[in-house]
Formats: C-alpha cells, structure tokens, sequence
C-alpha cells in the first residue's frame, strides 16, 4: 500500500491542474486580468515573454504594443482555462498556461506568430516546445522576427547574443564530461 502512495504521490506533480477563469482584460502579450472563482486575479502567463509595452518604468520595446493588440485579439471575450495555475511570481501574480477555448495553448500561439519569445529564465514544462516553436517563427521572420522590424533592437540582439552564449556554454559542458570519462 506504501507503493500505491508513493507513485501516487511522484504522480502529482505531472497532473495538470486546470480552473475555468473569465477573462476581464488584457494587460500587455504576457499578462492578463481574469476572474477565477469571483476573485479577480492578475494572471502572469509561463513560458512567454513579449516585448514591454505598459511597464511605467520601461520605454515601450519594439513590437510591445503589437505583441499586445496580437494577444487581445486572440483573447478578448473569451472563456479560457488556466492550467498549472499554482504558483505566484514576486509580484504576486497568478502564473498559468492559457488554454483556449479551441484547446489550443495561448503561449504556443503568441510564439508561433512572432509576437512572443521563449521565457528561459525559469524552467517550465513547456521550454523545449516553446524553443522549437520560437526557431520556426525566427526562420520564417514572423513578427517581431522580421528583419524590418525587431532584429537589430538591443533587446533582441541581447537574446541572440544569450542564446548563442547558452549553446557554447552547452557544448563545453559535454565536452568536460567527455573528457572526464577519458581521463
């Protein structure tokens, strides 16, 4: 019986916990308003980052106001389900994948059109997908990916400069785990 508890409980992690929420309105690409059980909840979505477009203490970035009209017009009026929503970020935001009404994932999309990038900083469920998905939008220059539009931004280079840094960084790694295994 000990067994049956133990897997049960490795289990849990892996279990999706999803709440319908309402939406009240859209903050920017990456944060919403939604009302979950009759509280009204500032919900950080994970995965995704999109170019700032409403902090007070930032310049608006290149695409920002894109990347949030883009999200508004996926989501606004829209019943949506919050998945994972069990955490808080240091601001006291909700963090949750959306899920559409159409079951697709909302992060998945705001990549694949352009108008978000791949949140590396924390790791999540979804980084490896959103990577790739981030890779296509790149070499098809969508969005804020085409080249008349963000490429050469400070913050984008700075994301170029920091992911080539993390695949060198990668490939070091393994080469000294080769050569311990040598040596």
């Amino acid at each position: 019986m000990k067994r049956f508890y133990l897997f049960i409980f490795l289990l849990l992690p892996a279990l999706t916990v999803a709440q319908e929420a309402s939406l009240t309105r859209v903050v920017d690409g990456d944060t919403v308003v939604a009302t979950v059980n009759g509280v009204e909840e500032k919900v950080r979505i994970i995965g995704i980052n999109t170019p700032e477009a409403v902090d007070p203490r930032r310049p608006v970035e290149c695409f920002g106001k894109e990347a949030s009209a883009h999200a508004k017009k996926i989501l606004n009026g829209e019943t949506i389900v919050l998945e994972n929503a069990t955490a808080r970020d240091k601001h006291g935001r909700l963090l949750a994948y959306i899920k559409l009404p159409n079951g697709n994932d909302f992060g998945a999309q705001m990549i694949s059109d352009g108008y978000a990038y791949a949140y590396r900083t924390y790791s999540h469920d979804r980084m490896s997908t959103y990577i790739k998905l981030e890779k296509q939008s790149r070499k098809q220059g969508l969005g804020l990916w085409n080249e008349n539009e963000c490429l050469y931004e400070p913050e984008t280079q700075e994301l170029i400069i920091r992911e080539k840094y993390e695949f060198w960084k990668s490939i070091f790694k393994i080469i000294r785990e080769i050569l311990q295994l040598i040596f």
